[in-house]
């Protein structure tokens, strides 16, 4: 078989696959009205949106809130550990009468103690109660 021969014979392959899918297609499109079939595409889908309720303000508010007081929770428990270990001293310093010893102690509890007392007043400021109570009304 030359180059030729193998030439026209592709071509005739190809003649005929072509053939055969004009001839199915056509044998489809008269089926089709034959027997009533309508080719139809699917129409687009439909966009779909739906509403996601926000979070209330007042639950914002609440969950600041509260992360504010443990924040302020935090500083006051490093206080209070500061102030055990003061006590603890004093005390070993009281044992061995040492006056020098106990009056620093004093002093370091004073300085605590109103350290304390200015973050109670932070802490107090603080309004958690008022957005809870909102939130929790918004989202009953």
């Amino acid at each position: 078989m030359n180059q030729q021969d193998s030439e026209t014979t592709r071509r005739r392959g190809f003649t005929t696959a072509a053939a055969v899918a004009v001839a199915f297609g056509g044998m489809v499109v008269g089926a089709s009205a034959v027997y009533g079939y309508t080719l139809t595409l699917e129409p687009e889908k439909e966009l779909v949106t739906e509403t996601v309720e926000s979070t209330p303000t007042a639950c914002v508010e609440a969950l600041d809130a509260a992360q504010t007081i443990f924040g302020l929770q935090a500083e006051f428990n490093d206080l209070s550990r500061e102030q055990n270990l003061v006590s603890a001293r004093a005390i070993e310093d009281a044992v061995s009468w040492n006056v020098d010893g106990i009056t620093q102690a004093t002093e370091d509890t004073r300085s605590i103690t109103a350290d304390m007392n200015a973050l109670t007043d932070r802490i107090e400021d603080v309004d958690f109660l008022g957005p809870n109570e909102s939130c929790r009304a918004a989202v009953e």
